[in-house]
């Protein structure tokens, strides 16, 4: 699984292999132990169905930096045409719960791109809230670049409602947890790097745009966003290689 592209000098992650399918998943992981209401889920679109209820759109998470601003992934919002993916004028995020659709809706008032020239590389997007979440504080950021040896060899925490069976078509309504260890040989400028095979566990589809966390002097920080996947042998999402 990758995670890619930098805003701020913020780092993100990738699994061990590239791929070029885009599949936004977390593999053998475990339901959140506490809250992280810091951690967003992004809506791309609301409809009234016939019935009278309400049809979200969704496969995506992000992460509330500061009191207005959410990061997730820009190919969260973009096609591979560069079309935007959904209606922005009806874009929202939940913070709040770690039940979804549990947890505060907040309408999005603009977003952005790192940059436009394509969907998938520098992955990085900010979504400008209508106004702070109640009661909710954003979780530290790394804005500066991380020297190697801080995270060579260490642990990140992923948060994501993404898949957990790469081969069944499921709805998470938990959020769930997994820790990846990080290495440094082979990776490009701005990226972290695991193995899947390392920890047996992996992000997927629905964890695309969600947090990649540390422990940074003793506070846990947020220091990179969930990319794209890898299929292995047709698997999407596999932890074997």
């Amino acid at each position: 699984m990758y995670f890619s592209g930098t805003l701020f000098a913020i780092v993100c992650a990738f699994s061990f292999v590239r791929s070029g399918s885009l599949r936004p998943r977390i593999i053998n992981g475990t339901e959140a132990d506490q809250d992280y209401p810091w951690v967003a889920r992004i809506l791309t679109n609301t409809e009234e169905t016939p019935d009278g209820q309400q049809s979200l759109e969704t496969d995506c998470g992000g992460t509330l930096i500061a009191s207005q601003w959410v990061l997730t992934a820009k190919h969260c919002l973009l096609n591979e045409d560069l079309s935007v993916i959904g209606n922005p004028e009806k874009y929202q995020v939940i913070v709040g719960n770690n039940y979804w659709p549990g947890g505060q809706f907040i309408p999005v008032t603009d977003h952005y791109f790192y940059s436009d020239q394509s969907y998938i590389d520098d992955d990085i997007a900010m979504l400008k809230l209508e106004h702070a979440p109640k009661d909710i504080d954003p979780i530290p950021t790394q804005f500066d670049s991380l020297d190697p040896s801080t995270y060579d060899g260490k642990k990140a925490h992923i948060l994501g409602w993404g898949l957990t069976d790469p081969t069944k078509d499921e709805t998470i309504t938990q959020l769930r947890e997994t820790y990846v260890k990080l290495y440094t040989e082979g990776c490009e400028e701005n990226v972290l790097c695991f193995n899947p095979k390392d920890t047996n566990t992996n992000s997927c589809e629905g964890d695309s745009g969600g947090p990649m966390t540390m422990m940074l002097n003793e506070v846990e920080t947020m220091v990179g966003v969930t990319h794209v996947g890898q299929v292995i042998n047709k698997v999407p999402c596999s932890v074997r290689l």
